[in-house]
């Protein structure tokens, strides 16, 4: 159950209220609203670059809960973002508010709408009339579909950023033949 301090509690009570989003990915901060935000010392550029917040559709009671977000990007600039990789970064997504035209400035004053880990990075190429670049992350449930199967590719050393002290990768050398582990349902 979330737990809402008296201050969001009554603004959610108001008829018509503001809102913006707060994404954490990684060491990236950005929001949608219209000016860079400091709250409790942490940096989110308004940089443009955020387009949509979808939140999670469920199915079925053992479905993938999906939490995505897109962002704009002509320039191809995430690119490295995704080569280095972004599957398993934080990610974290936080609903804020505006009281008398002023954004609210503390974490506490937040609802944290998702958190978890990157699942998916990919880019939506749509070259219409305008073109556009679209980079779509999303973060799955801890209870995502657990017979789900996708290629996986990995370095020797893509499991340390995550944990220092995980070997399960040792053996994966750049270069090397396929390897096929069987692990979970068989």
């Amino acid at each position: 159950m979330i737990t809402l301090n008296p201050l969001v509690s009554s603004l959610l009570r108001e008829p018509h209220i503001e809102t913006f989003y707060l994404i954490t990915i990684g060491d990236y901060r950005t929001t949608d609203y219209p000016y860079s935000l400091v709250v409790d010392g942490l940096t989110f550029e308004s940089d443009g670059k955020l387009v949509d917040v979808d939140s999670p559709r469920i199915s079925t009671t053992v479905d993938r809960a999906v939490f995505k977000v897109s962002f704009a990007d002509p320039s191809i600039a995430f690119a490295s973002f995704i080569d280095e990789g972004i599957v398993g970064l934080p990610f974290e997504v936080r609903m804020g508010f505006v009281q008398n035209n002023v954004p609210l400035s503390s974490l506490s004053d937040t609802i944290l709408a998702y958190k978890g880990r990157v699942d998916q990075g990919a880019y939506a190429n749509n070259m219409g009339d305008l073109g556009e670049v679209i980079l779509e992350l999303s973060g799955a449930s801890p209870v995502a579909s657990l017979d789900m199967v996708r290629t996986f590719h990995s370095t020797k050393d893509y499991i340390k950023k995550l944990n220092v002290n995980d070997s399960s990768f040792d053996q994966l050398y750049e270069g090397s033949g396929a390897v096929t582990l069987r692990w979970g349902k068989g």
